[in-house]
Parts: C-alpha cells; sequence; structure tokens
C-alpha cells in the first residue's frame, strides 16, 4: 500500500513541476516569430486611426465591419476574428450581433478582439425566418441608428470567412456605391435556380440564367448605398417563408430592380474571394498561406475556405489560439491563476492524506 501511494506522489509531483515550468513559459509555445512581431502590441494600438489610406474621405467618419451569429461555440468562429486582429483594419468600428446559445465566454473572447457586441433583440429572434435573413434587419437598424456616422460598410458571413488585408483601402467612395462579390458558377446552378425562383417566375429566371451567382455571405458598400440595398432586401424577403436572401438579392440586382448604375460586381480577380464553387488548382497559397486572387495578390477576404479541406486546415494552424492568448495578456493571467488554484487544491489534498498516516 505504501509503495502505491509513494507512486502516486511521485508521479503527482511530476505533474506539478511540468505545469509549474507551463505557466512560467507559456509564452514558447508560440512561434518566435509571431511574439517578436507582437510582443509590444496592444488593441488599442492596432486600432490607432489613420486615414491616409482613404482617398478624399471625410476623415470624420468610420469605416464598419458588422456580422451576426448566433448558437455558435468559439471554436466555430474564431479564425473570423484572430484573421481580423491580425489583418489590422484601421479607422473601422467592428460591430458583432450575437444570440442564442453564445456562452459568455466566446462574447467575452469575441470582444478581447476589439469587436463590440450587441444581444439580438428578443422580437427579431422570434421572427419566423432565419439569420440569414434577419440579419439585413439588424444591419438597416444599426445604419439608420448611427446615420452619417460611417463611410463604408462591410459584411462577411463569419463561420467560414477570414481577413487577410484591409478590404477597405481597395474601394474609393468619392461616389455611392454597392459592391457585390461573385461565385464561379452561373445563376442556372440547380440549387441557386431553387433560392431565385421563389421571387420570380421560371419565365423570368430564364432572362437571367445564364448570370453570374452573387454570393451574398460578403458584401461592401457606401453606407448609404449598404442600408437601402439592406432596408430593401428585408422588405422583399421579411413576409415569405422558406427563402433564401441570397436569392432575394441576385432576383432584385439582375432583374434590375435596384439601383444598378451604383453596383460594382467583383469576381475572383478581385480582393475578395468566394472559393466555394472554384477549381482548387486556381487557387495559390504562399509558403505564409496566404491566399492569392486569381490576379495574384493577396486577398482580402476569403470566403467559404472551409470547403477545401486542405486550405481550411492550413487556416487552422495559421489562425490558432496561440496568436490570440499572446495579444491578451489578461487571459494568460487567468490561465496561469486556475492553474496556480489547482495546484494548490491538490497539494492541500495530498497533506490531508499524509496526515492521516
Amino acid at each position: 500500500m505504501n509503495t502505491k501511494n509513494n507512486i502516486f506522489i511521485f508521479c503527482f509531483a511530476i505533474f506539478i513541476y511540468l505545469s509549474l515550468a507551463c505557466a512560467k513559459n507559456i509564452n514558447s509555445f508560440i512561434p518566435l516569430e509571431s511574439r517578436n512581431k507582437i510582443k509590444n502590441e496592444t488593441i488599442s494600438q492596432r486600432n490607432t486611426r489613420n486615414l491616409n489610406y482613404i482617398s478624399n474621405n471625410d476623415n470624420n467618419k468610420k469605416n464598419l465591419i458588422i456580422g451576426t451569429i448566433i448558437n455558435y461555440s468559439w471554436s466555430k468562429v474564431k479564425l473570423y476574428f484572430i484573421s481580423l486582429v491580425k489583418a489590422q483594419i484601421k479607422n473601422c468600428d467592428f460591430v458583432m450581433f450575437v444570440g442564442g446559445a453564445i456562452s459568455n465566454e466566446t462574447i467575452r473572447k469575441i470582444e478581447k478582439c476589439g469587436v463590440n457586441t450587441y444581444k439580438i433583440p428578443k422580437e427579431v429572434l422570434k421572427l419566423k425566418t432565419t439569420i440569414t435573413n434577419f440579419r439585413w434587419k439588424l444591419y438597416k437598424d444599426f445604419l439608420k441608428e448611427n446615420k452619417n456616422k460611417y463611410n463604408m460598410v462591410f459584411t462577411a458571413d463569419v463561420r467560414d470567412s477570414i481577413f487577410q488585408k484591409d478590404v477597405f483601402q481597395f474601394y474609393n467612395s468619392d461616389k455611392s456605391f454597392l459592391g457585390v462579390f461573385l461565385e464561379d458558377g452561373l445563376m442556372k446552378n440547380k440549387v441557386n435556380r431553387n433560392w431565385v425562383t421563389k421571387f420570380c417566375g421560371e419565365d423570368e429566371f430564364k432572362k437571367i440564367e445564364n448570370e453570374t451567382i452573387i454570393c451574398l455571405g460578403t458584401l461592401i458598400g457606401t453606407a448609404d448605398k449598404f442600408y437601402e440595398f439592406s432596408n430593401d432586401l428585408w422588405y422583399l424577403i421579411k413576409n415569405k417563408k422558406r427563402v433564401v436572401d441570397q436569392g432575394g438579392a441576385n432576383y432584385l440586382i439582375y432583374s434590375k430592380k435596384l439601383f444598378n448604375d451604383s453596383i460594382i460586381k467583383n469576381d475572383n480577380y478581385g480582393y475578395v474571394l468566394n472559393i466555394g464553387m472554384s477549381n482548387i488548382k486556381n487557387i495559390f497559397l504562399d509558403n505564409n498561406d496566404n491566399i492569392f486572387n486569381y490576379k495574384g495578390e493577396i486577398a482580402a477576404v476569403v470566403h467559404q475556405y472551409d470547403r477545401k479541406h486542405s486550405i481550411a486546415s492550413k487556416m487552422k494552424a495559421k489562425f490558432n489560439d496561440s496568436y490570440f492568448y499572446i495579444n491578451n495578456s489578461s487571459l494568460i493571467k487567468e490561465r496561469k491563476s486556475k492553474l496556480s488554484r489547482f495546484i494548490k487544491t491538490k497539494l492541500a489534498i495530498m497533506k490531508r492524506m499524509l496526515h492521516r498516516k
């Protein structure tokens, strides 16, 4: 019996020693290059305002990146937020509507990335529609409440998008515009056809079936056009059952129901990629796992990266929790504190065991 106790105490002592070593050198698990690059950088420094890259814009207005998530754990959305931090987008507010079964821990991590979170109103969650539809109500209402505050607005699906650069630097807001992003596929694609024909008949659809699919997982525009689009799309879909927002958007744009003179159509030669329907041979990554557009330049945003398993695995390795924790000293301290409390508890138990003998 004494031999077993001695083995237990010896093994537990080794465990404590290794735990203390990990707590002391937690930063050693972060690649040296990443530590050197960001060791003196704080969130406030990353968000320092720099207006020089925007040509002839109102210097009093910021840009906005906005999104919506419900029922997701941190592991499902962390690539979006960690890549957002690494992209170092300046002169910008980050807003995320959250709802459903999202833990306080996930919300706290999102806010540690410099993102402002807003609870989705209960009356919105009760609407008989999906998050992909009611998000446009949230966006239009937010922009209405913050009228004249923002210059340009960008949104991307949170679960399957990553940031690599500041997307706003590639657009000039001297004139109002709405920028939509295309996929490598035609409207007559079976899935997309089903979505669009719920808003128009087959005869009308045939007029646009050879147009390129507009993906609504990403969208950019000046605040006025972004609001106008969100308002028109919500008006179209809010009372319809079992419809998808992308179907409504394609119908509005290709049927010329919107301000078509202000719409810019961007394909994968641009700086926002939708790669879900793309041939993997057309997607190039460099040695740092940066994803390039078809023109051979690093894309600002990549949507649907998880549709390509080889790319998804590289993105998960690139945008891992190590970067998040190294940039948030309070979380590192908390992990050390939890480890310290755990060790003290185990030592107290060992002492009681020894006294019983």
